[in-house]
């Protein structure tokens, strides 16, 4: 879903009409690699990344310190100290490709490959 460019033209027609009429509604029969390649390119237009440049080390800096229980109530708490906008954004993206991950078998996007994908659009 997120490794495959979309159509260019079909791409930017998208985001237009969802910028300038706020429409997000989605025909059945739209190529998921549009929705998913709007969606990165959203992430990587915000003016700041899900984790703000001035966090990124405290997250880094705990990544390969502590148990996984551990090292996630350490990203937990980091969380919880994001700006409101942030947490929020970064919980709805966190929840769909925690979603994604789980259809790996059909989807072939491991939490690996979506790491890759959106690494860059979560931390810069």
């Amino acid at each position: 879903i997120f490794r495959y460019s979309a159509n260019t033209k079909a791409l930017e027609a998208l985001k237009s009409r969802i910028n300038f009429t706020w429409d997000t509604t989605l025909k059945p029969d739209l190529d998921p690699h549009i929705v998913g390649n709007l969606l990165k390119l959203y992430l990587k237009e915000l003016p700041e990344s899900l984790i703000p440049t001035c966090m990124t080390g405290d997250f880094l800096r705990f990544a390969y310190c502590y148990s996984t229980k551990k090292l996630f109530l350490t990203f937990q708490k980091l969380c919880q100290n994001l700006p409101l906008a942030y947490y929020n954004s970064l919980k709805y993206v966190t929840h769909l490709l925690a979603d994604v991950a789980q259809q790996h078998s059909v989807n072939k996007m491991n939490s690996k490959s979506l790491g890759m994908a959106f690494g860059s659009c979560i931390f810069r």
